[in-house]
């Protein structure tokens, strides 16, 4: 979620390249395929860099400024389009279902273990290898391979009723609190993924281990913080007025992805977030277009964006951007109307003031130094690990 812009940006560079036919109704297909007409292909125009918040105000500006980040908006849709299919798992014909967290343990702990035996008969010198979590935390946060699985089956646990949350006033509401049926074999279809993905960037993430100390430059550079509001719903807010973008173009890629991987764990663990759910609040802080691309390198951000919105086991009830730069308003004003309607509602756009702010979190509970708020929580879940750590 590290830049959600991307899925508002790449499927408003679709939506227009659709619409942008000849007379005839073809489709121009060098626009779709991402090549652009050669008198248009030079780097970003310094006005597009400089003038009114880098804002692109057309089809070619955004590919001019794709292109200037090495790669193109069609690509980037093609990637952020297989990672929100993945976003809420699947159900399918057959799955295997469990009427509690035991059972659900148990039941995910055999296919585990019949998914190792089945690899080794395949292809025996890497049987095994990604199951054995050798990238996973477990130390840092205090928990066991057991707590692990219990974060996939609560996440895939099935609501048992079609109402109203009931449980929540504020916007976005909580995750409902029936969850049984347990999906098991949906849950280890997300822990496949969660797997996979910590075993091949498991080289960056042991040496050294991944600890708060360990990853203290990243977060120097941005204003972190992770908190719960008035329904126990876990909130990460990051403030992109008081990030360093230089710094974090100066740090070396594996420290910038330690960093995220570090946070979404902790979440991830928190009980309160595996049965409330989570919100993301991003104070944008009218920071450029260009700007807020290049926070981080292109790989990089697809990387950790495949991982907070189609790895970990977490459901988001709500995305919240603020201080808003009018090159986002104007994409997702375009964008809104072919979003399907469980995205847009997961969407919010507030005006930015305390009382708009308060509907969504409630009284309160706002962190220290966050935005122009007066927050006054002045410990948060990070600011709590650091702590215990150094007790």
């Amino acid at each position: 979620m590290v830049r959600v812009a991307f899925l508002i940006v790449a499927p408003l560079a679709l939506f227009c390249c659709i619409h942008a036919q000849a007379d005839d109704g073809v489709v121009d297909t060098a626009t779709c395929s991402g090549e652009a007409d050669p008198s248009q292909s030079s780097a970003v125009d310094r006005d597009l860099v400089d003038n009114d918040q880098d804002s692109p105000r057309s089809l070619w500006d955004f590919m001019r400024v794709f292109r200037s980040l090495g790669t193109s908006w069609s690509h980037v849709f093609g990637q952020y389009t297989d990672v929100v299919k993945t976003a809420h798992g699947t159900t399918m014909k057959g799955d295997i279902y469990a009427d509690d967290l035991s059972e659900g343990i148990k039941l995910l702990q055999n296919i585990i273990g019949q998914t190792i035996t089945d690899a080794a008969v395949v292809q025996p010198p890497e049987t095994g290898d990604k199951w054995d979590f050798r990238a996973v935390p477990f130390d840092e946060f205090e928990v066991t391979l057991d707590d692990l699985l219990v974060a996939f089956l609560k996440w895939s646990a099935v609501d048992i009723s079609e109402e109203e949350d009931g449980f929540c006033h504020l916007r976005g509401g909580v995750n409902r609190k029936g969850i049984i049926p347990i999906n098991v074999s949906n849950a280890f279809r997300r822990l496949e993924a969660y797997a996979t993905w910590m075993d091949e960037e498991g080289a960056d993430l042991i040496d050294p281990p991944l600890t708060l100390e360990s990853i203290s430059k990243s977060r120097d550079l941005l204003y972190s913080r992770i908190t719960h509001d008035e329904c126990g719903r876990t909130i990460w807010w990051l403030d992109l007025s008081q990030t360093n973008f230089e710094g974090m173009k100066e740090l070396p890629q594996k420290e910038i992805l330690r960093f995220f991987v570090w946070i979404a764990h902790i979440i991830m663990f928190d009980e309160q977030a595996q049965d409330s759910g989570i919100l993301f609040v991003d104070n944008m802080a009218q920071v450029s277009f260009f700007q807020y691309m290049t926070m981080l390198p292109v790989q990089l951000g697809m990387a950790v964006d495949k991982f907070m919105i189609g790895v970990i086991p977490l459901k988001t009830k709500l995305v919240v951007f603020m201080d808003r730069p009018l090159w986002f308003d104007a994409a997702f004003g375009l964008i809104r109307f072919i979003l399907p309607k469980n995205m847009k509602d997961r969407v919010a756009l507030p005006e930015g003031d305390q009382r708009s702010m308060e509907e969504i979190v409630g009284i309160s509970k706002f962190p220290e130094g966050f935005g122009n708020f007066q927050g006054s929580l002045a410990e948060d879940l990070i600011a709590a690990r650091e702590m215990t750590a150094t007790a």
